[in-house]
């Protein structure tokens, strides 16, 4: 099936969405159904182009609502902001390549969507308190 991967992901973000509001008693009124398509449509748009350059303009248009609207559902929906969710995935992403590949932390950086080796490091630490390569030596003496 074409684009299987996508679906699965964003079939696990509904689930997983699902599962909180249930968790915590989180009853939001039909009316939002809409705008929670709508927002996993920009969801699924960061987990296929997190490598291009995205912004809050460029996912709101994809999600069909304004720039401002987009922002507070988008952080009431997922609990990060917009951009904060794009780092996220890129992040998560430069862990599954720092685990799974010999490639260097500079294309590793490029790969997932930052500018610079230095950006992702820095980015990485702040996240994690720990350094890409760390992380990547870390996880190499534990398989061993």
């Amino acid at each position: 099936m074409p684009c299987r991967e996508q679906v699965i992901r964003a079939i696990t973000v509904e689930l997983s969405h699902n599962i909180i509001r249930t968790i915590y008693n989180f009853n939001k009124d039909n009316n939002s159904i809409t705008e929670r398509m709508e927002i996993n449509r920009s969801i699924e748009y960061i987990h296929t182009h997190y490598s291009t350059k995205l912004s809050i303009q460029r996912l709101a248009a994809i999600a069909n609502i304004s720039k401002s609207h987009f922002t507070r559902v988008f952080k009431d929906e997922t609990g990060f902001s917009p951009m904060g969710y794009v780092k996220k995935v890129r992040l998560d992403t430069c862990k599954k390549m720092l685990k799974a590949s010999n490639k260097s932390i500079t294309e590793i950086a490029l790969e997932c969507g930052f500018n610079s080796s230095a950006y992702l490091s820095d980015t990485f630490s702040r996240a994690y308190k720990i350094s890409p390569s760390e992380y990547r030596n870390l996880y190499i003496q534990k398989n061993i």
